[in-house]
C-alpha cells in the first residue's frame, strides 16, 4: 500500500504528464483525486446511512450512561448483575469517522445484556436498541472488521 506522500509524489508525475499531454481541460485546474481513504470513509457512511437507527440507538444509549455519574453507575450494577466481565467499557463515536463508529458498536455488543438490564431498572433509559437493531450492529461490525 502506498503512502500518503508516495501517493501524491506519484499523483503529481501522473498529473503533469497528462498536462503536458493536453489530456486535460483547464490545464489541470478542475482535475482533483481524493485520497483513497476518503473515498473509503464516504462509502462506509453512506453503507452506515442504512442501518441508522440502530447505530443511533446505540450512540445515544452509550451517551446515556456516559452523561451523568449516577448513569455511570446504575450501568456499572447492570454489568455486574448480568456477568459481563469485560474491562473496557464502549467509547463514544465520532459520528463522522466510520473507525470510531465501528469500536463503538463492537465495543456496545458486549454489553448487549447490561443495556437490557438498564431497561428495566432505568425509566429514564429510553434509548434501548430493539432485538432487530442489535443483529444489524453485529451484522455492521462483521462488514467493517474487514476494512
Amino acid at each position: 500500500m502506498l503512502s500518503f506522500y508516495a501517493f501524491n509524489y506519484y499523483f503529481c508525475i501522473v498529473d503533469s504528464v497528462l498536462v503536458a499531454k493536453c489530456l486535460l481541460l483547464g490545464k489541470g485546474t478542475i482535475f482533483h483525486c481524493r485520497c483513497a481513504a476518503h473515498i473509503l470513509n464516504l462509502i462506509v457512511q453512506e453503507g452506515l446511512l442504512a442501518m441508522s437507527n440502530a447505530v443511533t440507538r446505540i450512540r445515544e444509549s452509550v451517551k446515556y450512561v456516559k452523561s451523568s455519574q449516577g448513569h455511570k453507575q446504575r450501568f456499572e450494577k447492570m454489568i455486574k448483575e448480568v456477568g459481563i466481565s469485560c474491562d473496557k467499557r464502549p467509547p463514544l463515536d465520532a459520528a463522522t469517522w466510520w473507525n470510531s463508529t465501528y469500536q463503538m458498536l463492537k465495543c456496545a455488543l458486549e454489553y448487549e445484556k447490561a443495556f437490557e438490564s438498564l431497561t428495566r431498572e432505568d425509566s429514564q433509559y429510553v434509548h434501548q436498541p430493539l432485538v432487530m437493531e442489535w443483529k444489524m450492529a453485529k451484522k455492521l461490525c462483521d462488514i467493517l472488521k474487514t476494512f
